[in-house]
């Protein structure tokens, strides 16, 4: 029996088919292919990627029901219940249900600790040369890639990595190479040649507007979990060795006109007009929406977002095949091709990828990947009830906190006037009825005891508050918070500890070192190298900047040509090491065991251990202090033309 999802992918194909029908638009294929909206081989080419696309979102979608849950718990609001609502609308002062934010706490905790090891000490993307000649353009390399770091703020799509596999079990991330330009208007002097005197003479001035490079390098595009196209034969941690990968993006048909007009390799944008440009993949079995389900900000305002004719939400798949079976071309061993299809119905772009590194351009980081999981558990989910449990005690507790201010008065409505005990103002009046004159009302009036059951419950919630810290490893010492275990804590005691807390949150630092970030630093250096045009300066920075001013004398900017970083490369493996985890002292005492011995000193660099211990203590600018040394023949050169004079001659 076919899936409501499929049935509705069907439905989507009907819709807008005359209006596709009717519409010309002449365009030149690549390749001669006939990819006209609704010709034979456009519809049986589009067949074949949504069915890929269908099967895993059959697979993806089974984890939107838990995902929707952790949402919840990365806010304090939740949706006030119809008594709740009561209550605030009589006292808005008066607490309802919250969502206590231990998971966000623990998620903001172990994202501090990935920043600080993968992004306080640049560069971020350490490269090595194969052949030990190559260094100088493995460093540049290395430059240009920092560079784009920084240029296209790259930290901040890697933190969304991070946070989304702590939250979804998975991130994702795609490297993408743009080229950004603009009209630079400059003035210009004309020269002309004086008839009388034959010496050059300047013009007037005149404006001119040329068309420049601003920018070109990598970027890094986030991918919304909720939309992301695995292959589901392979796990998450593999997805190089799927056949396919892809994810769901919205956008609207004026970006997509954009791209065809600025000629790279983009088609059949014009016909976007005559159809609904929503794709049935985005919205789940219910028919729901899911295309802003991963936003808190959309739930928060309360319900959906205006919705614009021209939205258009386009699947953008690498599919690993042979052009000769898909009728792509005559190639009869596996390619790459990228595919993009919009609102289900047109096909914008079918191209060879053309990558030199042949890989899908598609990072994905799961710190909690079991090696078998299309869509493994996240650190999130694994504390789940326990965040219920932490949100029942605090909510029981108000609850019973607000039941027990409100006063509970059995009275007799023969003896007590009922309007003067329900009014709510203090140091107020209550008037006894007729029959209770001269008598005396103590006997008529009293007030239950109130016994506070949950009295308990805020200590409870510290402790389950802290088995959660313990199993995620977002640790009391870890979040800066020390423990006290007794009038002294050591030295060696608290090196201790912090080093096991450390060690801990290393451990998943590790992981997305490996599995994310090494995959990620080949991809930009190798797109860098095949698609890198222009020359551009760079500015050498951290131990790169040591390296090429002490062993090649460069300075600190330099200008890097694409020949310049042509060099056969290794990534090297990343050091989620963060400043602070070693200690400082242990390496003083090396420093003062070294400085006693002559054939140590003969053997280890005590200039570099000393920048070392700088940069442990927070110190990475201790290069700028160096005494700068010139060459002899530099210094004979300026005493020669006076520029440099003997101290002894200085009056």
């Amino acid at each position: 029996m076919p899936s409501r999802l499929q049935g509705q992918s069907f439905d989507k194909t009907e819709m807008g088919r005359d209006e596709l029908q009717q519409a010309n638009h002449p365009y030149d294929y690549p390749r001669d292919m006939d990819l006209k909206p609704l010709s034979g081989f456009h519809q049986q080419l589009l067949e074949r990627i949504l069915r890929r696309a269908r099967d895993s979102r059959e697979v993806i979608q089974r984890r939107f029901d838990s995902w929707g849950k952790i949402d919840e718990t990365l806010q304090s609001f939740i949706p006030a219940s119809e008594k709740e609502q009561e209550v605030k609308d009589a006292d808005s002062r008066k607490p309802v249900s919250i969502v206590i934010p231990i998971s966000y706490a623990n998620m903001k905790t172990l994202l501090t600790f990935w920043n600080a090891a993968f992004l306080s000490q640049p560069p971020v993307f350490k490269y090595r040369a194969v052949d030990p000649s190559d260094t100088v353009k493995a460093l540049l390399l290395e430059a240009v890639v920092q560079f784009q770091q920084e240029r296209a703020k790259m930290a901040l799509a890697l933190n969304t990595q991070w946070r989304d596999g702590f939250s979804y079990g998975m991130g994702i991330i795609a490297p993408v190479w743009e080229t950004k330009h603009w009209k630079r208007t400059s003035t210009v002097r004309e020269t002309f040649t004086s008839r009388q005197t034959g010496l050059p003479l300047e013009g007037p001035g005149f404006e001119r507007r040329k068309h420049a490079v601003r920018y070109e390098g990598n970027r890094l595009d986030s991918i919304n979990p909720y939309m992301y196209l695995p292959d589901p034969n392979v796990p998450i941690d593999q997805v190089q060795r799927g056949e396919y990968v892809g994810w769901l993006y919205r956008t609207n048909r004026f970006e997509l006109l954009n791209q065809e007009i600025d000629g790279t390799g983009w088609f059949n944008a014009k016909y976007l007009s005559a159809i609904d440009g929503r794709s049935s993949l985005s919205r789940d079995l219910e028919g729901k929406d899911t295309s802003d389900n991963f936003s808190s900000v959309y739930k928060q305002a309360g319900g959906p977002v205006r919705r614009s004719d021209n939205l258009s939400d386009v699947i953008y798949m690498y599919v690993n095949l042979i052009p000769q079976e898909w009728k792509l071309g005559p190639e009869a061993t596996p390619q790459k091709w990228f595919f993009a299809v919009a609102g289900d119905q047109v096909i914008l772009k079918a191209q060879p990828l053309g990558l030199d590194h042949n890989m899908f351009p598609v990072v994905v980081n799961a710190p909690d990947f079991d090696g078998y999981s299309v869509a493994p558990v996240s650190m999130l989910e694994t504390i789940y009830g326990m965040q219920e449990i932490v949100d029942f005690l605090m909510n029981s507790h108000i609850a019973n906190v607000r039941k027990a201010v409100n006063d509970m008065i059995v009275y007799d409505p023969l003896m007590i006037n009922t309007k003067d005990i329900k009014s709510p103002t203090p140091g107020k009046l209550i008037r006894s009825r007729r029959a209770g004159f001269g008598r005396d009302l103590r006997g008529s009036i009293f007030q239950l005891p109130v016994t506070d059951v949950t009295a308990n419950h805020i200590p409870n919630l510290s402790y389950v508050s802290g088995v959660m810290r313990q199993i995620v490893g977002a640790t009391d010492t870890l979040q800066g918070m020390a423990q006290q275990r007794g009038e002294r804590v050591s030295a060696r005691e608290a090196g201790a500890i912090i080093g096991s807390s450390v060690s801990r949150g290393q451990q998943g630092a590790r992981i997305t070192g490996i599995m994310a970030m090494q995959d990620l630093g080949y991809m930009l250096a190798s797109h860098t190298q095949q698609m890198m045009s222009i020359d551009q300066y760079v500015q050498i920075v951290g131990r790169t900047e040591d390296e090429l001013r002490d062993e090649f004398g460069l300075t600190s900017d330099v200008m890097v040509s694409p020949f310049d970083i042509s060099v056969n490369f290794d990534v090297q493996p990343l050091d989620p090491t963060i400043p602070g985890a070693e200690s400082v002292q242990t390496w003083l005492t090396v420093l003062q065991i070294m400085g006693q011995s002559e054939q140590l000193l003969a053997q280890y660099d005590v200039n570099r251990i000393l920048q070392h211990i700088a940069r442990l203590e927070g110190a990475h600018n201790l290069s700028d202090f160096r005494l700068k040394v010139q060459p002899t023949e530099q210094v004979m050169a300026d005493v020669q033309a006076g520029n440099l004079v003997p101290a002894g001659e200085v009056v």
